[in-house]
């Protein structure tokens, strides 16, 4: 069974996610910029290298064969470091670009390193461009295995036939092309491997912080932004015309009095999926207890008005463990041009107010109008003196009692 399973996470490893293929192409362009400058480079000067020694003693259609190559090899070094540039410019990655100009890439190389060690070997008896084309492919560039595996093969072929036609292959050279190229491409898998193993680490780091960050901007129980994430957004409100609304349940205490705090978290829950269906998911925030707050940016008052009174009148009839109940909703809203923050706080204070005078002149209605500074502060010193005489007789009473 382990066997088998690791067999599995084997194959499962051949197929990368979009992320690890995007971490891998991430990787290589870090260091695809000055690979391909210096491939560049190096091709022309080792290409015409000897150059004179080679034109008189290779035939034409072998120079010509070398001159492909190294142009090959130039056009795909300049593809892949105009690719990597573009990226960088414009902060994102093509990925499909991308991984086909690193394997064309990664194959011009190899292509280039068999041909310089064909035309040198003869001349020099060295193959310091294979082994170095090898080396630059497999230990410095990100590989899946397959085409790793697939590449290795074909330059090795390659290498073996353009050697025996020459007629210098031997089996000592022969056994020294196979030991190096086992020794590359298990350096290409290991590297592979710890590429995977880190953007996997990381795509989990990456879930848990956007799973914490979720909630801390996100309400527990309804699922409604909190006010951590209302007062993130504050700067996004400025310069705008706002749609506010504050808007509770009324009586609340009774239903957690009378069938439990669960059949309060349950008409909690339900009247935020309502909201929600009214005025929009983005819109809508658990603004503490039993209070939600919607704010919508619209130049259209009198459709935010609408949208208002037909959540008031709105049928909230809740189906309980005990029964159906009809749940009450009273409300107030304003709206207005906010130039500031200061502002949002105002527009807010006024729903409230607004929800506040509902309270006191019967619940289960929604009211509001365009904000107002002057009425704004005389309700407010009238509020004042309410709270005022509210402490003043709470105060009395804790002195008789």
């Amino acid at each position: 069974m382990n066997l088998l399973a690791y067999l599995i996470d084997w194959k499962n490893d051949l197929r990368p996610t979009l992320f690890v293929r995007e971490t891998m192409c991430r990787a290589n362009m870090t260091v695809g910029i000055p690979t391909t400058i210096f491939a560049v480079i190096m091709s022309f000067v080792l290409c015409f290298r000897n150059y004179g020694f080679i034109k008189a003693y290779y035939p034409p259609g072998q120079i010509s064969l070398r001159v492909g190559v190294t142009i090959y090899l130039a056009v795909s070094g300049i593809a892949y470091f105009a690719v990597c540039v573009y990226s960088y410019m414009k902060k994102r990655i093509f990925l499909r670009a991308a991984e086909l100009a690193n394997y064309l890439f990664s194959i011009a190389c190899l292509c280039f390193g068999v041909y310089l060690t064909v035309m040198d070997y003869r001349i020099q008896n060295q193959m310091y461009g294979f082994f170095l084309a090898a080396l630059w492919v497999f230990a410095m560039l990100y590989e899946h295995p397959v085409f790793s595996s697939l590449l290795w093969a074909a330059a090795y072929i390659l290498l073996v036939w353009r050697l025996g036609a020459e007629n210098v292959l031997t089996d000592s050279v022969r056994q020294l092309v196979m030991v190096i190229g086992f020794m590359m491409l298990g350096v290409s898998f290991h590297r592979y491997y710890i590429m995977l193993y880190t953007a996997k680490q990381e795509k989990l780091l990456q879930e848990q912080n956007e799973h914490i960050l979720q909630q801390a901007r996100v309400d527990g129980l309804t699922g409604l932004w909190n006010r951590h994430e209302l007062r993130a957004r504050f700067d996004s409100f400025t310069g705008k015309f706002l749609c506010v609304l504050i808007t509770d349940i009324d009586n609340f205490k009774y239903f957690n009095d009378t069938y439990g705090h669960d059949a309060g978290d349950s008409v909690l829950l339900e009247i935020a999926n309502r909201l929600r269906q009214v005025f929009g998911w983005e819109s809508c925030y658990r603004y503490g207890g039993d209070e939600f707050l919607v704010i919508v940016p619209s130049r259209d008052p009198e459709a935010f008005r609408k949208d208002c009174e037909a959540w008031g009148a709105g049928d909230k009839r809740l189906r309980l463990e005990d029964g159906a109940v009809r749940v009450n909703c009273s409300g107030g809203f304003s709206y207005g041009y906010v130039e500031e923050l200061s502002g949002i706080r105002d527009l807010i204070r006024f729903a409230d107010l607004m929800l506040y005078q509902v309270k006191e002149s019967g619940k289960g209605r929604i009211q509001g109008d365009q904000f107002d500074l002057q009425f704004y502060r005389e309700a407010q010193k009238e509020m004042d003196k309410h709270r005022d005489r509210f402490a003043a007789r709470d105060a009395e009473e804790e002195q008789i009692f």
